[in-house]
């Protein structure tokens, strides 16, 4: 007979202690297309009882749709059951399958263990400790296990699973075996000193197995992680560079950390920023961070070349942590332009020529050096010489400049600038104002053209007279 609805179970024979809960899963499944309300029922021997779970609590019916669903079918055996137990469970919708699970009540013993490879251990005031623990079933038949802690007064225990989830019973299939965390949280008053702590696994309030630590509880010490993303710059002398220092204070007390530079080089300054506030040392709180700067400042007068220096963080109770830091000192540059004259004055048609004196004014010299002339329009410079391949810290060169002006220039002032380049920089511009005038011998030519022109005003004036 083909069924609308099914059911399934991976678990069909169960070996369980007389008195314990079991929970064994099944799948009920809606084969149709249509969505079914499922009633859910079960028969089992007089005195057994049972419910139907789901991940929230018990369940009696549920509209189920095309599809599956996961679902516990817990069962109590009683604590006087000698017999092979028949469970049957059925869901009745439009069809009613059924699915019969036995459960054999065998009492075992002897079949939890505990076990773990530390059993004494050290530990600091404070701090949490953790202790890895085992937990198996070795014996024949399901067990549903209690773990209780027996710790010294103040103390708190949890046990945890590997994934991370607090527990306090396990249910273990035979063969099962699972890995735990047991934290412990001495009080916060706890002296330094050896003390107990006992896990025990229960079922119905007898104990199964158990297992004793002994914990020595040392005094705590602060723990810093010191993180810096730079080892390595560069910078032009008088010029700073900052350097960000992260701090972590992983321990379980407040920290007081000292910030210092052991040994700066002369004339050099360092300091410790927290946001704008200058510090040389702080108080970091248990698990909290911080992010500092180191402020680094060569003088102007330094050499150029490559400098190494340590930050030192310190804790309270001595742990030193130690940042060396390398400065490549490039040196500064510096660059100004002085004409041999800021004004001048020329015949149009004629020549000009001045003089520029580019010195080097860093701690570094300048590389590729020449000049750049904007004249007015349809003027011609040559520069003397074209190019510098370098000019030395404090150096200085000269470049002459020639200048012709056009034969059609009118008459007129005029402004020639002229600026400074290399590779590193440029200098600022310089003006020069130039008159350009007229040539003396075409003021002669014109003089003696007026004069002709005068007689020939005057002879044509006596002609006209006679007349």
């Amino acid at each position: 007979m083909e069924y609308s609805l099914s059911l399934s179970s991976s678990v069909i024979i169960r070996i369980a202690n007389p008195g314990v809960t079991l929970k064994i899963p099944f799948t009920v499944t809606n084969n149709g297309d249509a969505a079914e309300a499922v009633t859910f029922s079960a028969s089992a021997p007089q005195g057994w009882e049972t419910r139907v779970l789901d991940s929230i609590g018990q369940i009696k019916s549920i509209m189920l749709s095309k599809g599956s669903l996961n679902l516990n079918l817990e069962i109590k055996v009683p604590a006087s059951a000698t017999d092979m137990g028949v469970i049957t469970l059925t869901a009745s919708g439009t069809s009613a399958p059924s699915l019969s699970f036995e459960v054999n009540p065998v009492w075992a013993t002897d079949a939890i263990r505990l076990h773990s490879t530390y059993l004494s251990i050290y530990g600091e005031q404070g701090k949490n400790i953790e202790l890895p623990l085992t937990l198996s079933n070795t014996g024949e038949v399901d067990k549903i296990v209690d773990l209780e802690v027996d710790t010294p007064d103040g103390w708190i225990a949890t046990f945890k699973t590997s994934t991370n989830i607090a527990v306090t019973s396990l249910y273990l299939r035979p063969g099962d075996s699972v890995s735990l965390k047991l934290n412990l949280r001495p009080a916060d008053d706890a002296l330094t000193g050896e003390y107990e702590v006992k896990v025990k696994a229960v079922d119905q309030r007898e104990t199964l197995n158990s297992i004793l630590f002994r914990i020595s509880i040392v005094e705590a010490t602060s723990q810093l992680e010191v993180i810096s993303t730079f080892a390595e710059v560069t910078v032009s002398a008088g010029n700073s560079v900052r350097f960000p220092i992260a701090i972590w204070n992983t321990g379980e007390k407040d920290t007081l950390c000292l910030l210092t530079v052991p040994d700066i080089p002369e004339n050099w300054r360092t300091v410790f920023y927290s946001g704008d506030i200058e510090v040389s040392s702080l108080l970091i709180a248990a698990g909290e961070s911080t992010t500092v700067q180191l402020r680094v400042t060569p003088p102007t007068s330094v050499d150029s070349g490559l400098y190494s220096l340590e930050a030192s963080v310190k804790s309270d109770d001595g742990a030193e942590t130690l940042l060396p830091f390398n400065i490549n000192v490039a040196g500064t540059y510096g660059m100004s332009l002085e004409l041999s004259t800021l004004y001048r004055s020329t015949t149009i048609g004629e020549k000009l020529s001045f003089t520029a004196r580019v010195t080097s004014n860093g701690q570094s010299p300048v590389t590729t050096v020449y000049l750049g002339v904007t004249l007015p329009s349809n003027w011609d410079a040559t520069i003397t010489p074209t190019q510098v391949s370098s000019i030395a810290a404090r150096g200085s060169t000269t470049f002459t400049v020639e200048v012709t002006t056009p034969a059609d220039t009118v008459a007129g002032d005029y402004l020639i600038n002229v600026k400074a380049y290399s590779d590193q920089l440029e200098s600022s511009g310089v003006d020069l104002r130039v008159t350009a005038q007229a040539s003396s011998t075409w003021g002669y030519i014109g003089f003696g053209l007026v004069a002709v022109a005068i007689i020939a005003v005057y002879l044509g004036f006596r002609k006209f007279k006679r007349r």
